[in-house]
């Protein structure tokens, strides 16, 4: 049914690559085909169009970017307690610089999700680029205590470690993520 069409989705999302989440994409569509109401079908998609453009450029940012919004909008609407929804919302407003709204939503999803590791990943990385390092690096901290096998979650914490100026540190995330 409908719930493992998104089961699918997400397991596509997590192996993300072009092929991975146009797969996802093309479950959740699936899913939402069989239950248009399905709000998590709909929060995986905008999780999925979201990071698409930084997979591939044979589709827009711009119109991958407003694919993730309106779908997690129609999740929200569905169900705002989603956190998937909230975090594809902020990254999608992080990607267009629109930072007091990313910031919004990146802490109403790790406070939905405060056991998602790419929820403090995501925040992470929106606290880094606005400048606020310190609270970073924290983010950082509690993503790789949730993953601590996650590749991206050391080499993007490397960089906050980095730009904190704990170079120790950051060379220890560098050599862990590799």
């Amino acid at each position: 049914g409908a719930y493992d069409l998104y089961l699918r989705g997400r397991y596509a999302w997590s192996k993300r690559g072009e092929q991975g989440l146009r797969t996802a994409i093309a479950l959740f569509n699936d899913a939402l085909t069989r239950h248009p109401g399905f709000a998590r079908a709909h929060a995986g998609l905008a999780m999925a169009w979201v990071v698409l453009p930084v997979f591939t450029t044979s589709v827009s940012a711009d119109s991958a970017l407003a694919m993730a919004q309106q779908s997690g909008h129609r999740a929200l609407a569905l169900d705002s307690s989603l956190a998937d929804a909230h975090l594809a919302i902020a990254y999608a407003h992080k990607m267009r610089w629109h930072w007091q709204e990313a910031e919004r939503h990146f802490r109403t999803a790790v406070q939905l999700a405060p056991d998602d590791a790419t929820a403090h990943h995501w925040y992470g990385v929106h606290l880094y680029a606005v400048g606020d390092v310190t609270p970073s690096v924290e983010e950082f901290r509690r993503a790789r205590e949730l993953d601590p096998y996650a590749t991206t979650i050391a080499l993007d914490g490397a960089i906050a470690l980095y730009g904190a100026r704990r170079y120790d540190d950051a060379l220890t995330e560098v050599r862990r993520g590799l």
